[in-house]
C-alpha cells in the first residue's frame, strides 16, 4: 500500500470541509468529491488533467455516480424536487451533457450498473431503472418507504435495496422475483433461501451501504447508528444462500470492542477502510478486528474505497485529500 497522489484543488478553490461524498469512477481514473459549501470537484487520479471545480445545478447534491465505460458520464442527483445533472468525462475533464431528449428523474440516490447499461434512481416512493444514454424506461419499483441504499449485482441482473425501516429487498430486473426481509430476522425460504449469517438485533441501526459478493444473493450491508451527534458506529451484516459455501470464518460480533466514525467495505471483501474514534485511518479485516493503522499528517475525517478495491481516498482535518494504491493488506502488521 502506498501513496498514489496528493490531490491539489483547482486554482482559487480552497477545500476545508470534509467531503460529504466520495465517488470513484469504474476505471479508477476519476474521483468526485462534494463538500458542504457547495464545492464539487472532479479529480483526475491518472493526472492527465488538473482538478476541476464543477458548475452545479440548483439544490444540494444527495448522490453521484459514474457510468461505466465506454460511455463515461458523471451523474449528480439533487433530490426528487430538482433535475439530475450530467457531465461527459473526456480526457479527465467534465463537459456539461444535457441533451434535450434525455431527462432522468429527480432522485435522492443514483447508482450505475457494472455493465454500464442501466441507472437506478431512488425517489420518494419508487425506484426507477433507466437505460444509460437514452434514458429509456426499464422498470419502476414501488416502495412503501424511502430507499436509503441501492446496489446492482455484479452481473447487473439484480438490484438490492434497503429502506428507512431496515427492510432489505432483492429485485430481479428481468423478471418478477422479489426477496424481502427485515434486517435482524430470519429470511423465509423462497426458491433459493437466504440465511443471515450476521445481523443486527437492536433498533436504531440504519443501512448505509450494500456490497454484492457474488452473482446471486451474497450481499454485505453496512449499518450506522448515532450514539451521539459526533459518535457514530458501524456494524456489518451479511447474507448468503444456503447452497453457497461461506469463504470466511464467522466470529462473534465485534460491536462494543471499537467504534468507528466511518467504515467502507472494499467490494472485493478483503478489508474495511475505517476512520477510528482517534481520527486514525485504519484497515481492518472482514470482522473489523485485526488490522493496522496508516500514518497520516493530520486527523482523518473520511475515507472511501473504489469499486476495484485498488484505490483508497481519504481526507484530513488539515484540508489534505489523497489517494492510496491498495495492494493485498497484510493484517497483523503495524504501519502503513
Amino acid at each position: 500500500m502506498g501513496l498514489l497522489c496528493n490531490l491539489a484543488p483547482p486554482p482559487g478553490t480552497k477545500v476545508t470541509n470534509t467531503p460529504e461524498l466520495f465517488v470513484f469512477s469504474w476505471d479508477d481514473e476519476s474521483l468526485f468529491t462534494y463538500h458542504g459549501n457547495r464545492v464539487a470537484i472532479l479529480w483526475d487520479v491518472s493526472r492527465v488533467a488538473p482538478a476541476q471545480r464543477l458548475e452545479l445545478g440548483p439544490g444540494i447534491i444527495t448522490a453521484a455516480t459514474f457510468t461505466a465505460t465506454p460511455i463515461k458520464h458523471l451523474v449528480l442527483a439533487y433530490g426528487p424536487d430538482h433535475p439530475t445533472q450530467q457531465f461527459h468525462i473526456i480526457e479527465g475533464c467534465a463537459v456539461p451533457y444535457t441533451p434535450e431528449d434525455l431527462l432522468y428523474p429527480g432522485a435522492t440516490i443514483v447508482k450505475s450498473s457494472p455493465d454500464g447499461t442501466m441507472l437506478a434512481f431512488a425517489t420518494t416512493h419508487t425506484v426507477e431503472v433507466r437505460a444509460t444514454g437514452s434514458g429509456g424506461h426499464i422498470r419502476t419499483i414501488d416502495v412503501l418507504r424511502e430507499a436509503i441504499a441501492l446496489e446492482f449485482s455484479r452481473d447487473s441482473m439484480f438490484l438490492a435495496m434497503a429502506d428507512t425501516q431496515g427492510k432489505l429487498s432483492i429485485i430481479e430486473l428481468n423478471g418478477d422475483e422479489v426477496l424481502q426481509s427485515t434486517l435482524g430476522r430470519m429470511i423465509s425460504d423462497y426458491t433459493t433461501s437466504i440465511r443471515p449469517c450476521r445481523f443486527d438485533t437492536e433498533p436504531g441501526w440504519v443501512p448505509v451501504n450494500i456490497v454484492w459478493h457474488s452473482r446471486r444473493f451474497g450481499i454485505y450491508v453496512t449499518s450506522r447508528k448515532e450514539f451521539s451527534p459526533s459518535e457514530p458506529s458501524y456494524r456489518l451484516m451479511w447474507w448468503f444462500p444456503r447452497s453457497e459455501e461461506l469463504n470466511m470464518p464467522l466470529t462473534q460480533d465485534p460491536y462494543g470492542s471499537e467504534r468507528y466514525k466511518d467504515a467502507r467495505l472494499a467490494p472485493n471483501h478483503s478489508f474495511f477502510a475505517c476512520v477510528t474514534t482517534d481520527d486514525d485511518l485504519a484497515l481492518r479485516d472482514i470482522n473489523l478486528t485485526a488490522g493496522y493503522s496508516v500514518g497520516l499528517k493530520g486527523r482523518t475525517t473520511a475515507c472511501f474505497v473504489s469499486t476495484s478495491s485498488s484505490r483508497l481516498a481519504f481526507s484530513c482535518s488539515n484540508g489534505r485529500l489523497g489517494v492510496w494504491h491498495v495492494g493485498q493488506p497484510l493484517f497483523g502488521c503495524q504501519g502503513g
